[in-house]
């Protein structure tokens, strides 16, 4: 085997293993959402993710595993959405009393 010049970068002959974990910006990507609303998913702890950074900053990662099963608890359903009960009041004018 031939060893290379000096000063040449070789890549390893190991393929790296698949990635299990996310970023709040690859999750994001793949869910078509934005990273802001990932990120508060992580802060309200609906989305479980480990913090790899500092506590001034962040680095959350997030197992595919738990992203999916986030997603799939998230998905709506086909039904139709829910009425919002409408409260009638009498308005109150200074000017022409109760209307």
């Amino acid at each position: 085997m031939e060893t290379p010049p000096y000063g040449t970068v070789t890549k390893p002959a190991v393929a790296s293993p698949a990635k299990e974990y996310l970023s709040i910006k690859e999750a994001a990507a793949l869910s078509g959402l934005s990273a802001t609303t990932i990120r508060r998913a992580v802060r309200a702890g609906s989305l479980p993710a480990s913090d790899t950074g500092t506590a001034l900053h962040p680095h959350y990662r997030i197992a595919k595993a738990d992203f999916f099963a986030w997603m799939e608890k998230k998905k709506g359903g086909a039904g139709a959405p829910p009425e919002i009960p409408v409260h009638k009041r009498k308005i109150k004018s200074r000017h022409f009393g109760e209307i």
